[in-house]
């Protein structure tokens, strides 16, 4: 089979170019990334990567060596895997930095996706917010994602083509095992696992999209890992690579099919799932969409309204809620859904004390923005928060003149308190540690937090770093500004985050000491300052759980004043908000936590690896440990002797770090990113054919074609140089290109070369027409979906007479020189559901200017637009809807035949059909989709048309179980309904049409005949479609309706994607 896919691959060496003009359905669409700032970057190489930083991300790559030198060995253990390219970690300092990049940035639509052979990439994209656990997790999942990908698909260029044609892996296999790998004790994620299999929103396996999928894949190699053995991963993919087949892997290696192995895993989680309880409170009926995320909730200081953030892949909203009336108003709604990377930390929101407004931060154009917003006035006053690079929570003082941050400042995570009025910016901390959550006690004398700090007191960013894996909780005596800070709790295996005052000396916090997130109560029983010292001491605390949920508590709030408790969890499969009246006096429940099955097995493991060790997990809350009802801290002298003696040990680790290499600046360089090697009909470029003849009308339908490209890049892709060349089948139609992208700034500009020859007769004579074209396009995005383009052509068409006769032989070869402008404004917001599945809308209007350079008297003008809309049914269901027109008018003009579908492998077309005498064309083109008919059944300088298909992925809809075949996996059937017209004059009915009428000429007789037909023709019937090694191929069976009639169907064989 190898050898087969060779050998078509060198005989069938297509190329697909992108689409620059209208030509049937193939027209680019296309999001952009969108670049404010121009990054410079530098780079340390070592052994075996490198590191590659911009202004201020220098601690970063540091951080990101000193990790990938430990991750890089553990994962090719782990995966019995020798890597031996080198991988370039490029690093970003925030999130708003990381999505202007390039990298991975599809520029244009592909529609025939066979024969590509993706190059194995060895780039770890990472970006930095403020946690430096997060980082170490994406640098382990970039790794394992290399690494994994240079197994199943690396190698010589014949197996890289061979793999990619005939292994197609799904994401619950792939982005599953990365999630696995670079985190396998995530309890978050097996929470989410554990709700949904009892909601039983797994059963149906190939429902499961992005993160869906990506959930029930982690899960599924978590539970192969601990049932069958660690090994059992690295043999499992070794097989599935040998064999090309999933399935073969799993019943070599574990002896049990895909299915058997995946009821196994629903049992498995099932009967693991923890006990505990659901809350008692009231659920609010809020209004938010099942993919919607809640990522914070703010009560009113008076208790009667929350204000909660929503967040659905990108786009968030900030909903108001009125505990009193039920009434949910939505306030602010900013972004668009996109299939990318979602920072949730974005917006952040704080109530006024006074409960008349509400304060939002929000980040624009790589900028963060403080924002006011009125409640009765509902208007919104902003401004630029400079000199931070990202806030990640704030609240107020009692008294509303001061806003503290948890803030981004040069890659380091601090609190600070902002002035509300002055717009005063202070520290508080200045260090490289995780500090998170910050509010004030009710009488602003004090700071709780969370961070996960080791020592007691404010270090300064000079010292040496090193930190917990997990936070813990601390106090700052704002009033008196001590150094010295108070740590309520000291647990490095549990993580307590989220603190809310209560009372001057009670606060609660979240914490996860039983693999769940519940919440906890601290009571400082008295807290004594000596001003004469300087010094404050506890005499006394209580550490309390006050809630024992069996799913994670997101997140929570509560004020002195509000007499209210809003809880927001994970429950059966959607964000829920659950609301409890407060009674004046706060009593604490009676609870006994039970651990999850998910933290009973980490621990085991944790004590079978690191037994000696085992004191590591010396938590204040566990039995015979500490008495925490009367747990004694000593004074902060006592705590500073301690962290003296010991802050050796605390950072000696970390100081054993290879040596830092000599830092380079980047220069540019490029490598070969993909190669294509396809087959098909089209020509190398979309633009316009020469018209041929109104006598005797044809489209010149290419026949299969041998193309190959190759598409070279730099680094961070800023620059692409892309070449193909083309041989047809027959060696007359023979045509090559060169671009050259530059997406390096804001401004995306491409050039482009090409040269396409055709036959073709004209007057009588053969002829062949060489068009040469060079053409500049140029991109403006105002965001990453909306986008304005224009682009600026010259084109020579040289038409030589092909020497069948002697007449012929003498006649001059013509020359023609045309000048073309072009415009166009995009929207482009479709989310890809599987292939040739999508769920959103794409939109374009365009005009077009030609002019022939030799006649001023020769301008031609085009204008057009192209809507399409998707629309999910059910599941993966599609109901997929187009319209699209154009129009051409000026003293030369362009024709439009209708009928058909694009990349037809067998094109017929209809010579019944007139074409006007009286029309000046120049060129021509197709108006598709318009199935039961041939090519031109209309023709004309303008069409319109109307398309709509539901496409149901048939197996992948019916079947629960993994699908390992992927022809079976991407089989659709598809039923549909095509309706249009093209032709001339103002309207279809007007007299100019070509349509209504006809002449009979007759010596010196010419007699016009009206003709009663109607213009407008549609169609209808039902195709299948999926992919066959590595090509998208569509069967098409369609009636065509003309004039009330219904005629015979006709088969349409097609390559590439539907619209």
């Amino acid at each position: 089979m190898r050898f087969l896919i060779i050998i078509i691959s060198v005989i069938f060496l297509p190329l697909m170019a992108g689409a620059q003009f209208y030509y049937g359905l193939q027209t680019d669409f296309g999001k952009s990334r969108v670049q404010y700032k121009e990054f410079n970057w530098t780079s340390y190489q070592y052994e075996r990567f490198d590191t590659y930083y911009h202004r201020g991300g220098k601690p970063l790559a540091q951080y990101t060596a000193k990790q990938a030198h430990q991750l890089l060995s553990k994962i090719e253990k782990q995966l019995v895997f020798n890597f031996e390219k080198r991988i370039q970690f490029v690093i970003y300092n925030t999130f708003s930095d990381f999505k202007q990049s390039n990298i991975g940035y599809k520029q244009h639509d592909e529609y025939n996706i066979g024969g590509k052979t993706q190059i194995v990439g060895t780039i770890v994209l990472l970006y930095f917010d403020g946690d430096y656990n997060h980082l170490k997790k994406q640098i382990a999942a970039g790794i394992t994602k290399i690494l994994l990908n240079e197994m199943m698909y690396g190698g010589n260029m014949a197996d890289a083509f061979t793999n990619s044609t005939l292994l197609n892996l799904p994401d619950w296999f792939v982005d599953g095992l990365v999630a696995f790998i670079a985190d396998p004790w995530n309890m978050q994620m097996e929470n989410r696992v554990k709700d949904k299999i009892g909601t039983e929103d797994f059963k149906n396996f190939n429902h499961l999209e992005k993160e869906d999928a990506v959930l029930a894949g982690y899960s599924i190699w978590h539970y192969i890992s601990n049932t069958y053995g660690q090994q059992a991963v690295a043999e499992l993919l070794y097989m599935v690579r040998l064999s090309r087949n999933i399935e073969n892997g799993f019943q070599f290696v574990l002896g049990k099919s895909v299915k058997t192995i995946n009821s196994e895993w629903l049992e498995y989680y099932f009967q693991t799932d923890v006990t505990g309880i659901y809350p008692s409170s009231n659920q609010l009926p809020i209004k938010i969409k099942s993919q919607e995320k809640i990522t914070q909730i703010e009560i009113s200081p008076k208790g009667n309204k929350i204000a909660f953030v929503s967040n659905e892949m990108g786009k968030y909203r900030i909903y108001l809620y009125d505990l009193k009336t039920k009434k949910q108003t939505k306030i602010v709604s900013v972004g668009h859904k996109l299939d990318r990377i979602t920072d949730l930390t974005v917006p952040v929101i704080a109530w006024e004390p006074k409960g008349k407004k509400i304060a939002f931060v929000t980040e624009k154009k790589g900028k963060i923005q403080m924002n006011y917003y009125d409640i009765s006035k509902r208007k919104t006053n902003r401004f630029e928060l400079q000199h931070l690079q990202k806030v990640l929570s704030m609240s107020y003082d009692k008294k509303g003149k001061i806003l503290l941050l948890s803030a981004l400042r040069q890659n380091q995570t601090d609190i600070f308190t902002f002035g509300v009025v002055g717009h005063k910016l202070t520290n508080i901390t200045n260090d490289k540690f995780l500090d998170l959550h910050p509010c004030f006690s009710p009488n602003n004398e004090f700071i709780i937090f969370s961070s996960n700090r080791k020592g007691d007191i404010l270090y300064e960013e000079s010292q040496v770093f090193s930190h917990n894996k997990t936070n813990d909780l601390f106090l700052y005596n704002y009033k008196t500004e001590s150094p010295k800070l108070l740590r309520l709790t000291n647990t490095p295996e549990i993580n307590e985050t989220n603190p809310k005052p209560i009372k001057d000396n009670l606060y609660w916090f979240l914490a996860d000491e039983n693999g769940l997130n519940n919440r906890f109560s601290v009571k400082i029983d008295s807290v004594k300052v000596e001003t004469d010292t300087s010094v404050f001491y506890q005499k006394n605390f209580t550490i309390s759980p006050f809630t024992n949920y069996n799913r994670d508590i997101i997140c929570f709030d509560t004020k002195p004043k509000a007499k209210h408790l809003v809880e927001v969890l994970y429950l059966n499969g959607n964000y829920s908000i659950y609301d409890k009246k407060l009674s004046r006096k706060i009593k604490k429940p009676e609870i006994n936590l039970t651990d999850s099955y998910f933290l009973q097995l980490k621990n085991n493991k944790i004590e079978s690896e690191f037994e000696p060790e085992k004191s590591n997990r010396d938590s204040l809350w566990k039995e015979n440990k500490v008495d925490i009802q009367n747990y004694q801290f000593g004074t902060f002298d006592e705590i500073n002797n301690r962290i003296s003696n010991k802050e050796n040990s605390h950072f000696s680790d970390n100081r054993k770090t290879t040596k830092l290499p000599k830092a380079r600046n980047y220069f540019i360089s490029f490598t070969t990113d993909y190669v294509v090697s396809q087959f098909d009909n089209s020509y190398i470029t979309k633009s316009y054919q020469p018209y041929s003849n109104y006598k005797m009308p044809l489209f010149l339908n290419p026949d299969f074609d041998a193309l190959i490209k190759v598409g070279t890049a730099d680094l961070f892709e800023d620059y692409k140089i892309i070449g193909g060349v083309r041989l047809s089948g027959d060696l007359k139609s023979n045509g090559y290109m060169l671009s050259f992208l530059d997406n390096k700034n804001r401004l995306d500009k491409s050039y482009i070369f090409s040269r396409q020859s055709i036959n073709m007769v004209k007057d009588n004579a053969l002829q062949k027409v060489y068009s040469y074209e060079l053409r500049g396009i140029f991109n403006w995005p105002f965001d990453e979906v909306f986008s304005t383009r224009g682009s600026l052509s010259f084109r020579n068409n040289k038409k030589v007479f092909m020497s069948t006769d002697i007449i012929n032989l003498i006649k001059p070869n013509t020359y023609s020189n045309w000048i073309t402008f072009r415009s166009e404004v995009v929207f482009e917001n479709t989310i890809n559901k599987g292939l040739n599945l999508y769920n959103g809308g794409r939109y374009k209007i365009f005009a077009e200017y030609y002019r022939l350079l030799e006649d001023a008297k020769t301008d031609m003008i085009i204008l057009g637009l192209d809507a399409r809309n998707y629309k999910k049914v059910s599941h993966s269901i599609i109901w997929a809807n187009r319209v699209a027109a154009s129009t051409s008018f000026g003293n030369q003009k362009l024709l439009y035949y209708m009928g058909g579908v694009d990349a037809w492998l067998m094109p017929k077309f209809n010579q019944e059909t007139d074409v006007a005498e009286n029309e000046n064309y120049s060129y021509q083109t197709l108006a598709t989709n318009l199935r039961g008919f041939h090519q031109n059944v209309r023709n004309g300088n303008s069409f319109f048309v109307l398309n709509t298909e539901l496409r149901v992925p048939l197996f992948k809809y019916i079947l629960r179980r993994p699908i390992t075949s992927d022809f079976i996996n991407n089989f659709q059937i598809v039923t549909f309904a095509d309706f249009g017209t093209a032709w001339n004059g103002a309207t279809p009915f007007s007299k100019e049409n070509q349509l209504n009428y006809e002449v009979i000429e007759n010596g010196p007789v010419t007699i016009t005949i009206d003709k009663q037909k109607n213009p407008f023709v549609g169609g209808f019937g039902f195709g299948v479609r999926s992919r066959l090694f590595g090509y998208f191929l569509r069967a098409d069976w369609a009636w065509g309706v003309e004039d009330g009639y219904v005629l015979p169907s006709i088969l349409y064989i097609s390559l590439g994607l539907d619209f």
